[in-house]
């Protein structure tokens, strides 16, 4: 099974979906969902926008190519992150999509995640300190 075929079986999983349920959703046919998660079969352009859109998933985590996924999209405030459910607050949820769609806050986020609480809390205070001079004037 390839990498794309077990991360669709999983979030098809997940969702607590049979291969006929997400064939529906996406309008294509059970046979087509089994040939995806097998290998056999890769999806085109247009499915592969489907199932990025269904699931709220990049193409570089259908493809194993990310293992961390942030795309919000999800109106419940769900997303998938370290390959873990999670709900999220609407705020939050708007949050992380800014990180998401800003390049730099992007990086910035990206760079975080390998470093100590120690130097995360380091980087907070000042992060704080730059808001606070902003708005003193």
């Amino acid at each position: 099974m390839s990498k794309m075929g077990n991360r669709i079986r999983e979030l098809r999983t997940n969702m607590s979906l049979s291969q006929e349920q997400l064939a529906d959703k996406l309008g294509v046919t059970k046979q087509a969902i089994s040939q995806m998660e097998r290998g056999v079969r890769k999806p085109s352009m247009e499915m592969l926008d489907a199932l990025c859109d269904f699931f709220n998933v990049s193409a570089d985590y259908l493809r194993g190519t990310e293992d961390i996924t942030i795309r919000l999209v999800d109106g419940e405030g769900i997303q998938k992150l370290d390959g873990e459910w999670h709900h999220i607050n609407p705020e939050t949820k708007d949050i992380a999509q800014t990180i998401y769609d800003d390049p730099n806050l992007h990086a910035l986020f990206d760079a975080a995640r390998g470093s100590n609480p120690d130097n995360l809390k380091l980087a907070a205070e000042m992060l704080k300190r730059m808001k606070d001079t902003n708005n003193d004037g």
